[in-house]
């Protein structure tokens, strides 16, 4: 996706989109990137929300939902 941004180092992960942070989501739960530890063949869809987005509260940076194959 254009103006995405994944940064990892030694200690944390963090994606942003056109310098806001994104909210990530795994089968409909919130998690941290440094959290998801997930095999490319188990990962059945990935929808992207374009920010800002509303998930229960305003998103300003977007959002990424990953579902998994069951």
């Amino acid at each position: 996706m254009p103006g995405l941004v994944v940064r990892k180092d030694l200690i944390s992960t963090t994606v942003t989109w056109r310098g806001d942070p994104v909210t990530i989501f795994l089968n409909e739960f919130p998690v941290q990137p440094f959290d998801m530890n997930i095999a490319p063949m188990d990962v059945a869809l990935i929808k992207v929300y374009a920010p800002p987005v509303m998930i229960g509260s305003l998103v300003p940076g977007g959002a990424i939902a990953i579902y998994t194959k069951r």
